[in-house]
């Protein structure tokens, strides 16, 4: 049985609770927010797993024995370092770390605790219709190039043009459209093409220092991989 904690209490929070109670081999055994009235009115009212808003309380309940971290991307990496080091197993939302220095350091904490497992929740290249697609560009023979693109007008960016800032637009939690809807088109070249030569990045930024949209470019020794990502208009 594995007993998960969560850690955020946003819709994409929602929907891994309701895909655990959809398993039989697994349950829910606590909630974390910034605040305790957060993380209570969370859970349903079927729902009896305690609510914690502090980190360190949450990671003492030994009826949690895998932490999934679904905050704010910069909050990523401490959050996850203390579920490792309290030799809990960790489910991480992407992007996994704002950096690839963050990346390194936990990597080096997991040998430190070998019984501990790691995921990142980067779903969509582990599922049948991506097996297939793999398989179809396999047999292409020759790649002559590629294009990858995903633009999305973000729920947030109404407030973010009213004057607020949410979070996915601010730098101070590693926002922004390549740290959310890119790492999809970076993670699908690289499954089906592997590890580019080189890379660029082209931003359009916001006044916040994140990138409303960009064009990123991975090149290959035969070809270039072309990556389209906004968060401020819609792709068909």
């Amino acid at each position: 049985m594995m007993n998960v904690g969560i850690i955020g209490t946003g819709w994409i929070s929602r929907q891994f609770a309701d895909a655990v109670q959809q398993q039989q081999g697994a349950r829910l055994a606590g909630i974390l927010s910034r605040t305790r009235e957060a993380a209570e009115g969370f859970r349903r009212p079927d729902e009896t797993y305690p609510a914690y808003d502090d980190i360190e309380e949450f990671l003492a309940d030994s009826q949690i024995d895998t932490v999934y971290i679904a905050s704010p991307n910069s909050m990523h990496y401490g959050q996850a370092a203390k579920a490792i080091s309290a030799e809990k197993n960790v489910i991480v939302e992407k992007p996994a770390f704002s950096n690839p220095a963050e990346f390194a350091k936990i990597e080096a904490l997991l040998l430190q605790h070998p019984h501990v497992r790691f995921f990142e929740a980067a779903r969509h290249i582990h599922t049948d219709a991506f097996r297939s697609i793999a398989s179809q560009v396999g047999d292409m023979g020759a790649i002559s190039g590629a294009v990858f693109s995903y633009m999305k007008y973000s729920s947030k960016y109404d407030a973010f043009l009213a004057g607020e800032t949410p979070n996915i637009f601010t730098a101070r939690f590693s926002g922004g459209a390549l740290q959310d809807l890119g790492v999809y088109l970076v993670y699908d070249a690289i499954a089906l093409f592997g590890t580019p030569l080189s890379a660029q990045y082209h931003p359009l930024l916001l006044p916040t220092g994140t990138d409303a949209m960009g064009t990123g470019v991975l090149h290959y020794q035969h070809f270039d991989v072309t990556l389209l990502i906004s968060k401020t208009v819609n792709s068909q």
